[in-house]
């Protein structure tokens, strides 16, 4: 239990420490979802980057945290059968808010996609139709069968 919440302090503290560097110019490494190639200036992504950081409105308590982050270590192995990252984020919202509920999934999908215009990294990119699919499947929680054959067909 300590390794789990150490881990989840080490997320968030990333997280801060990512979006309040301003030495790193994550905006001449980070894929603008809109055009699918880097941003070519500074502002545009600043744009991208203020409005996400400002969508979220919820932040869930930290044993729901725990609970999700368990439900991922646990359902992340599955995923790797799946050939759309859509079907893999419609997935793991599924199987997340089965074991959570619906506000703890929306936050993880949302935090997820705030790692991923922040860190500073081209492989990890984000997207709001990553978003929406993890929100789809949080919006039809079960058992992972119910989870696969919803998101296969959906996603």
């Amino acid at each position: 239990m300590v390794k789990l919440i150490s881990a989840i302090f080490y997320f968030f503290s990333a997280l801060a420490q990512a979006q309040n560097n301003p030495n790193v110019a994550c905006w001449k490494t980070e894929i603008n979802y809109k055009t699918n190639k880097i941003y070519v200036s500074e502002k545009i992504y600043e744009e991208h980057r203020l409005y996400w950081s400002t969508f979220n409105k919820v932040t869930p308590d930290p044993f729901s945290l725990s609970r999700a982050f368990l439900v991922y270590k646990a359902e992340i192995k599955k995923t790797e059968k799946f050939s759309k990252d859509k079907v893999k984020h419609c997935y793991l919202g599924c199987r997340i808010s089965a074991e959570t509920d619906v506000p703890t999934t929306k936050y993880v999908a949302w935090s997820k996609e705030q790692d991923d215009i922040t860190d500073c990294k081209v492989k990890t990119h984000f997207e709001i139709k990553d978003y929406e699919a993890t929100v789809d499947g949080a919006q039809h929680p079960g058992p992972s069968q119910v989870c696969e054959k919803y998101c296969l067909t959906h996603w």
